[in-house]
């Protein structure tokens, strides 16, 4: 069963910084910080800095959840927080 997904009430502004979450199977498997750079009903552009800081939980929490290889959304040979 999918998450249900509620609408959002507002809209972020140029310039905002926005937390960007994946979720997989229902948990954040993923998070990143990122900048506002449009945001309307058509579009979210974010932008992502050079360098900016990631994190995604262990490979044991993926090994336990039964997902195999490296945490997703983690490019080969990058450090992650845990």
């Amino acid at each position: 069963m999918s998450p249900r997904l509620e609408p959002v009430a507002g809209r972020f502004a140029p310039g905002q910084a926005v937390v960007r979450r994946e979720i997989l199977r229902g948990e954040v498997w993923f998070g990143c910080p990122t900048i506002c750079v449009e945001d309307s009903p058509d579009l979210l552009a974010l932008y992502l800095p050079p360098g900016a800081s990631s994190a995604s939980p262990s490979r044991a929490s993926f090994r336990a959840a039964g997902i195999r290889g490296r945490s997703p959304g983690t490019p080969p040979g990058r450090v992650t927080a845990g």
